[in-house]
């Protein structure tokens, strides 16, 4: 991606002051949308607008005799405009800017919405990338269709290998026309629309990961342009978010493994008590690090007082870190949340050496570990330790013992 870079910059400071010189004249304008509804008079046109939480209905139109139509709103900048006829289960998603004049022309056919809108370059973006997107779609179902009823055939591995390859090559070039289409329209909120396309409701276009780069590149582009724009705010506290997500991920990635032994130092109490770790330890012992500014923590904690007080008979412990420098504050904490497990500070916070003994770089963060400081999970959330806990502390019920009579003080007649 780096071929690209030099001339954003370029283009960035050219875009920045073009802002500041025209940015605060900015004034609604009316976007007017005519369109023809085939075979449809009378119909019923839903109009919404697509926000965080949804799409919201913004109005009704309804098509005349000759299914003929007419929509006018005002736009103060760029927004997504849906335009739903009644009769289908999918929307026309329009990409308008003030001042446009579109024209519509709408077809449903077969149970199948088709369109063609004109007078709106962005409109014009986003219905050629959705449209491609949904004949990939309809493609990887065919494939998938054709993978059932191959199943028994006898020849299935030869045609499983043909299926995985035609699928492989449809979603690499699918994913290829999507990076090229977002590198070629930076200053379109339709590139917003095509960094979030999905196949299916589990499977992206994109991996976020891998292609987060594309993320930052247009987040940086649209704030240019649209600063104030509420679809392009939004974007940028979801590319913020997924940072920190990205972040906090590598980081626990350098967490000792599951099935590594745990490093077991001596250990301060907030109490003053000097302790080793195996005293504190049960059968199976929570390893925890917590702080008291760590909101996520502080939730984590409600949750792990009712699984310490079900699971401490059977042999639960939990030691936990106080990733903090404020002494009075986390015994106050302690106090008021009534916690009762073991709780360990240094106050050194993030220069604490266990941190660093421990490979801890984010809370919350944990290890499960055995009575032997084998590594069992990491990271557990308290709903999925609870599960796991339910599996490991099973009691199970002590033997019966059988008692055998006292014969040795019993003489038995012998039959002979």
């Amino acid at each position: 991606m780096n071929h690209f870079i030099p001339s954003l910059k370029i283009f960035l400071v050219v875009f920045g002051l073009l802002v500041w010189l025209f940015g605060c004249g900015q004034q609604s304008q009316n976007v007017r949308i005519s369109g023809v509804f085939k075979d449809c008079s009378e119909c019923k046109l839903i109009v919404g607008e697509p926000t965080e939480k949804g799409t919201v209905i913004i109005d009704t139109v309804y098509t005349n005799s000759e299914g003929a139509f007419k929509y006018e709103t005002n736009v103060v900048s760029p927004k997504f405009i849906t335009i739903q006829p009644s009769n289908s289960k999918e929307p026309i998603i329009l990409l308008v800017n003030p001042k446009e004049n579109l024209a519509l022309s709408i077809n449903y056919e077969n149970n199948s919405l088709s369109y063609n809108v004109a007078g709106s370059i962005g409109s014009v973006l986003v219905r050629d990338l959705n449209t491609r997107l949904k004949k990939v779609v309809e493609e990887i179902d065919t494939l998938s269709n054709q993978f059932k009823r191959s199943r028994n055939h006898e020849k299935f591995d030869s045609i499983k290998t043909t299926i995985d390859e035609r699928y492989n090559f449809i979603i690499g070039q699918h994913r290829d026309y999507t990076v090229n289409f977002i590198k070629a329209n930076p200053f379109s909120l339709a590139s917003i629309l095509a960094l979030n396309q999905q196949y299916s409701q589990n499977q992206y276009v994109l991996n976020k990961r891998e292609d987060f780069a594309l993320y930052q590149f247009i987040d940086s582009s649209l704030n240019i342009l649209y600063p104030t724009n509420p679809l392009v705010k939004a974007f940028r506290v979801k590319v913020t978010n997924m940072a920190k997500q990205l972040n906090l991920y590598d980081k626990q990635q350098d967490m000792f493994n599951i099935g590594e032994y745990l490093p077991l130092p001596n250990l301060t109490l907030i109490n003053g008590d000097e302790v080793t770790f195996r005293q504190v330890m049960g059968k199976y012992t929570l390893v925890d690090f917590w702080g008291t500014w760590c909101s996520n923590c502080e939730n984590n904690n409600l949750l792990l007082k009712d699984i310490y007080e079900a699971n401490f008979p059977k042999g639960f412990r939990i030691v936990q870190f106080a990733v903090d420098d404020n002494a009075e504050k986390v015994n106050t904490t302690v106090i008021a949340d009534s916690i009762k497990w073991a709780i360990v500070a240094d106050y050194k916070q993030w220069e604490s050496p266990f941190l660093d003994e421990l490979k801890i770089n984010s809370i919350p963060s944990n290890y499960l570990i055995d009575r032997h400081g084998l590594i069992i999970d990491k990271n557990l959330t308290p709903n999925k330790l609870n599960e796991l806990l339910n599996k490991l502390l099973v009691i199970k019920p002590a033997p019966i013992k059988i008692l055998k009579p006292a014969v040795d003080s019993v003489k038995v007649d012998t039959i002979r």
